[in-house]
């Protein structure tokens, strides 16, 4: 059950040609997941042209609208660049290189998970005025992808999570395109952040200096992000513990940590009684210290695995959704502070 080698060097999935979304298994269901959205939302996308309602007014998901609202810069008439992300911590490194150049409008609710989300009417609203959509790919937010290209088909769509440094954690069997929990990852968090910039400043070159410079500091920061992940987490590299699903898999791989399985190998989906015995069988021969819960999905098969065991659930949220620039290094913080904590022998006193 233990990931083997995740610390290992592997190639990071290359950004696919053709068709926008391979995978025939995980793009049937994404198709299937995406019609009746698209179908409520036809009728919208016909009148969306004469209705110029502000960017922000549909109460989609979480949004950010820069470090001082969502007015353009001060000094420059021209509006914020209008941007829609597929989930919260893409939202928040746009924010954090964007700043009051941009206006950012999150899709995924607070709450929510990316895997299987149905998004309503008010994203095709916010698809159809953005200038730019950025989403990770490797079939995570698929949905964004399949009512962006309806509902806006001039806007830029780019794809953050192809072509990225290693090290790649070894993929579940339902990730046809790699694990695309990047963002857990500030390294590769750094190479999204300076995307990003390119994409802004390609949409208003006018600012292209200015957001080139905020994309630089903003790898400063997740660099300083790394360096801080490293240290916290050194020492419970080797204590052993179980996710909820393969939402840790990147900043395992980066840190070389100790996951030895995880509750649910197919995000919302139950598993079979036999991978759950599997999975206590693991927990009660490696000592696990710590069974991870998310707040996006069901608490209560992690406590019944837990009580089982007798090990501690800790809930850890992988996703956020909290507003402003530094919303992406606090998630990122939190997420180690929490599982260094969980892991820690003080955690078992």
């Amino acid at each position: 059950m233990r990931n083997e080698s995740l610390a290992r060097r592997r190639r990071c999935p290359r950004r696919p040609s053709g068709s926008p979304i391979p995978g025939q298994a995980r793009k049937r269901a994404a198709r299937r997941l995406v019609l009746g959205a698209t179908l409520r939302s036809l009728g919208l996308c016909i009148g969306i042209a004469a209705a110029p309602a502000a960017f922000g007014a549909d109460g989609v998901g979480g949004q950010t609208g820069g470090e001082s609202g969502t007015s353009a810069p001060k000094s420059s008439a021209v509006e914020p660049i209008r941007l829609v992300a597929s989930i919260p911590p893409l939202g928040a490194l746009a924010q954090m290189v964007g700043g009051e150049f941009v206006d950012v409008r999150v899709l995924l609710p607070p709450g929510a998970s990316p895997h299987g989300y149905e998004p309503g009417p008010d994203a095709v609203r916010a698809l159809a005025r953005a200038e730019g959509h950025i989403v990770i790919g490797r079939l995570l937010d698929p949905w964004m992808e399949t009512l962006a290209r309806g509902s806006n088909p001039k806007a830029r769509i780019e794809r953050l999570g192809y072509d990225l440094p290693g090290p790649e954690p070894p993929a579940d069997p339902h990730d046809e395109e790699g694990d695309p929990h990047v963002w857990m990852d500030p390294v590769k968090a750094g190479v999204m952040a300076e995307r990003i910039g390119s994409v802004l400043a390609s949409l208003r070159p006018q600012w292209a200096d200015s957001l080139r410079s905020r994309a630089a500091t903003a790898e400063a920061r997740l660099d300083s992000l790394d360096r801080f992940a490293g240290e916290r987490l050194a020492p419970v590299r080797d204590v052993p513990f179980v996710a909820f699903h393969g939402g840790l898999n990147h900043l395992v791989a980066r840190y070389g940590l100790r996951q030895v399985g995880v509750l649910e190998p197919f995000p919302g989906r139950e598993p079979s009684p036999r991978w759950l015995k599997e999975i206590v069988s693991e927990i009660k021969r490696s000592g696990a210290r710590a069974i991870l819960a998310e707040p996006q999905f069901s608490s209560r098969l992690s406590e019944v695995v837990g009580r089982e065991t007798g090990v501690p659930v800790v809930e850890i949220d992988l996703i956020g959704g909290a507003d402003g620039p530094e919303a992406y290094e606090a998630l990122l913080r939190a997420v180690v502070d929490r599982l260094a904590g969980a892991l820690s022998e003080r955690a078992v006193e």
